[in-house]
Parts: C-alpha cells; sequence; structure tokens
C-alpha cells in the first residue's frame, strides 16, 4: 500500500486529502505541527512513499523542515504553498524538495497530475489525485474562507 504523509496546518484540508485518498485505497498520516512530523519522521524514516508539504506551519518552518527531512531520509518532497516566487521555489529545490506547486488549489491539481504522470507513471495515482483535487477544489471557498 502506497503512504503519503500530509503535512498541512489547515486541519481542513488535510482532511479532505485523506478521506478522498483513502477511499481510493492509499494510507494518509496528517501533522499539522512542523515539529511533531519532524519527530515522527525521525522515528519512522522511509515509511511514505511521498511528502506533501506546507511551507507556513506551528513548530518549524516548512523551510527548515524541508531540509531536515532531507538530512535523514529520501523521501520524496512535494512542497505546497501560496508563496510563488521564483526565490522560493530555487530555495527550496536547493534543500531538497522534488516539487512546489503553488496554492490556490486548482494550479495545485494540475502540476500534482503532472509531477506524478511524470514521475510514477503510475495511472491509479494520477486519477486517485485528480478526484482528490476536484472534490477540493470544489469546496475551495468553504476551506480558503476564514
Amino acid at each position: 500500500m502506497r503512504k503519503i504523509l500530509v503535512i498541512e496546518d489547515n486541519e481542513k484540508l488535510g482532511r479532505i486529502l485523506k478521506i478522498q485518498l483513502e477511499h481510493e485505497g492509499y494510507h494518509v498520516e496528517n501533522i499539522e505541527n512542523g515539529l511533531d512530523a519532524l519527530n515522527l519522521i525521525e522515528k519512522k524514516k522511509d515509511e511514505w512513499s511521498l511528502i506533501l508539504l506546507d511551507l507556513n506551519l506551528p513548530g518549524i518552518s516548512g523551510e527548515v523542515l524541508c531540509k531536515k527531512i532531507n538530512s535523514i531520509s529520501k523521501i520524496p518532497i512535494i512542497i505546497m504553498s501560496a508563496k510563488g516566487e521564483l526565490e522560493d521555489k530555487i530555495s527550496l529545490f536547493d534543500m531538497g524538495a522534488k516539487d512546489y506547486v503553488v496554492k490556490p488549489l486548482g494550479d495545485l491539481f494540475d502540476y500534482l497530475v503532472s509531477w506524478f504522470s511524470d514521475t510514477t507513471k503510475n495511472s491509479t495515482l494520477v486519477n486517485v489525485l485528480k478526484s482528490t483535487w476536484s472534490f477540493v477544489a470544489e469546496w475551495a471557498g468553504y476551506l480558503w474562507d476564514w
């Protein structure tokens, strides 16, 4: 079973991702705090196939967390963030991120589908992400209206 670790401080978004991906047969673990995520990754190291990482986290920033994860593990990391400046992206790639997708969710979906198509050649996972992000995009107004 493929396992995905979602490190996202928006509880609603994390919950929706977990429900949709688990419905499709994937195991998803959510964490909302950067320090908690680091402690878990140090204990379980390479348990996950992928990490989806937000940058604005309590406890420790996503930037620092990305660098620390890459120092102890080879789990691919995709950054999910509203920060879209080129300097931000370059910096995260230098810290070991495999890809960087900019929110809003509509753009994020297209980018994730492309990334998974190119890197895993797993059409099942691509379809799962497509249905997940389509569902999330429908609720984007609700999620970001807080």
